[in-house]
């Protein structure tokens, strides 16, 4: 029986390859004739075949891609690895309902996921069925809506060629805002020492040389944006491009690990929507062999860990002990869930939106009893299989006995709550941008499962959301009197990053602590078109998107624009329309239009491009 699975829908790779589908068939043949040589036994499947009967995959309806990889992990008796083959046109993401609720939920009203591919639970919707993943799972992408197999084809034959390297070292290339700097550092501590400090956005980048990102492991946490090729940093109001993907090629070295908490920076998207491939596909097509990134809006806190930054610390240290890719982030994800039980709204978030890029069989790191070996010896084989035991046995029990939220929230916040974390978002230079909602926390049934979870006695948790947007400057001074220091304190709120989120968590009836908590950032035709008033308004507010944003408000909603192929976070063409009434032609991504053109429709109005 195989080891690895290689899954993939042959009918949608043909219909868009044609004749060089089977040039990407004979590069998989290569891939599972070195996989051999490693010990694995692979073995390509395509999800639509016709012995799949009526579990096969059919594209247009992405539950059924769901159903035929269950279908096949046991028809192949629980393989060590599944590599999804093509990128979401090819094997879709499932939609999980994302739970949390205001401006978030308008930037992501689904998140993209593979988490569910990684779990032997049904198809669903709901992030908290899958709270116990015990499957080994990666996706080796092409780029949608291309027809060019090229990246393709070099994942394939680099996965193909790749021998991983005796040691892990101890070099690293560590990338942050300044706003999140302190964060950052306790991740590169934890990672590479106590000596370990990020590289801070402003000042450096992003014109880094071939020697700086030389290092095999990449830390990234900035912000990010949908569909664009950049990530930026941040400091006050400022918002450089920190990170870009035009600016790597030739300079990422083979055998390179990235994990990135930035909005967005495991986002597969068609090059021709922005202006080339994302920087995740770029490092893979540079050399790198796994990018762990977040399909949409992530969070965490600006001084400490916790949320993404502790699920992209956990996939890179079990990567640099050498655990395989795929597996790195599968212990990444138990150890997230175990540790963060009672699970919360941001918790169920986090989980389902980062992902791995990459082969997930592939290791960067030899395990130490391995160095020397060629293939897998007898004792590499036991130890293999006791680790597969345990994370099997780790997943059964977080099945069981994880406490945890429902998706959706159960009420509104009681009011005395909701005052609380009013007046501490207002305190901070936010406006709540929502009414606060209420998660009550599921005990689990299984007494003996949550035991091993959570050894205390399990007492009523009750988790409190609010989100909220910066005020403007001038809505800062509007209605005080107050003079002096702290009304001077209270108005300057250009440091702060440009979504909030605060999470109260209530115990035995008591508010134990409040999480402020931040973005890491910053489908439909390129003719869409919309008109309105163009507007500076405080956006994702305590995000890592949180910034001075200029929208256009088109009535009944508000959209955040950006050009074409612009800086997503600072663009002078953008702020002269601040003002004016426009009519904007381009993509609109969640609550963001990336406008192609616009037409002024003031008096004496002209035509910018």
């Amino acid at each position: 029986m195989p080891t690895k699975i290689i899954v993939t829908h042959e009918g949608a790779m043909r219909k868009k390859y044609g004749r060089r589908w089977p040039t990407i068939k004979a590069a998989v043949k290569k891939l599972i004739t070195a996989d051999k040589r490693r010990g694995i036994t692979s073995t390509l499947v395509p999800l639509d075949s016709a012995r799949f009967g009526r579990m096969r995959a059919r594209t247009g309806a992405a539950a059924t891609f769901k159903d035929a990889i269950d279908h096949a992990y046991g028809l192949y008796r629980k393989p060590d690895y599944i590599a999804i083959l093509g990128g979401p046109d090819i094997v879709p993401h499932q939609d999980l309902i994302n739970p949390l609720t205001g401006d978030d939920r308008k930037d992501d009203p689904v998140v993209p996921s593979d988490l569910p591919y990684a779990c032997d639970t049904p198809t669903s919707d709901d992030v908290s069925t899958f709270l116990g993943p015990s499957r080994v799972v990666g996706r080796i992408p092409d780029l949608p809506n291309d027809r060019n197999p090229a990246l393709l084809l070099a994942l394939l034959a680099r996965a193909t060629r790749w021998e991983p390297a005796s040691t892990a070292g101890s070099d690293y290339f560590g990338l942050s805002t300044y706003m999140w700097r302190r964060s950052t550092s306790r991740s590169l501590k934890a990672l590479f020492g106590r000596k370990a400090s990020p590289r801070l956005s402003p000042h450096d980048g992003p014109q880094w040389t071939a020697a700086e990102l030389l290092p095999p492991w990449h830390f990234i946490n900035c912000h990010g944006a949908p569909i664009d090729t950049r990530f930026y940093g941040q400091k006050k109001r400022s918002y450089p491009i920190a990170h870009d993907a035009s600016l790597l090629p030739r300079k990422i070295a083979r055998g390179t690990v990235v994990t990135a908490e930035c909005c967005y920076g495991g986002q597969l998207f068609d090059p021709a929507m922005a202006t080339g491939p994302g920087i995740a596909v770029t490092y893979l097509r540079e050399g790198a062999i796994g990018f762990m990134g977040s399909t949409t809006v992530a969070y965490g806190p600006a001084t400490r860990n916790n949320y993404a930054d502790l699920l992209c610390r956990f996939f890179l240290q079990s990567a640099r002990e050498g655990a395989t890719l795929g597996r790195a982030l599968l212990e990444a994800r138990q150890r997230f869930v175990k540790e963060a039980a009672p699970i919360n709204p941001v918790d169920l978030k986090t989980v389902a939106q980062f992902l791995l890029l990459g082969d997930p069989s592939v290791r960067a790191v030899k395990p130490a009893a391995q160095t020397g070996v060629r293939g897998m010896s007898k004792r590499m084989a036991v130890r293999h299989a006791e680790h597969r035991a345990t994370l099997e046995a780790t997943a059964a029990v977080l099945v069981r006995g994880v406490d945890s939220v429902a998706p959706m929230p159960d009420a509104p916040a009681p009011k005395n709550v909701e005052t609380r974390l009013k007046k501490q978002a207002r305190a901070a230079g936010y406006e709540p941008a929502a009414e606060a909602r209420t998660f009550d926390v599921r005990t689990s049934s299984n007494v003996a499962a949550r035991r091993l979870i959570t050894p205390t006695a399990p007492e009523e948790t009750r988790f409190h959301l609010l989100t909220a947007r910066p005020t403007t400057p001038s809505a800062a001074i509007d209605g005080r009197r107050k003079t002096g220091p702290a009304r001077k304190a209270r108005e300057d709120t250009s440091s702060i990053p440009k979504r909030l989120l605060l999470l109260a968590h209530e115990v035995a009836g008591k508010l134990v602590k409040v999480d402020q908590l931040y973005a890491h950032s910053a489908s439909d035709g390129m003719n869409e078109s919309y008109e309105g008033q163009v507007i500076r308004k405080r956006h994702a507010a305590g995000s890592k998107s949180d910034r001075e944003a200029v929208m256009l408000d088109v009535g009944d909603e508000e959209l955040v624009l950006r050009r074409f192929g612009g800086n997503a976070f600072s663009d002078d063409v953008l702020d002269r329309l601040v003002g004016h009434r426009i009519r904007g032609m381009g993509q609109r991504v969640g609550c963001t239009l990336i406008l192609r053109d616009w037409v002024e429709l003031d008096v004496d109005a002209k035509k910018r491009r």
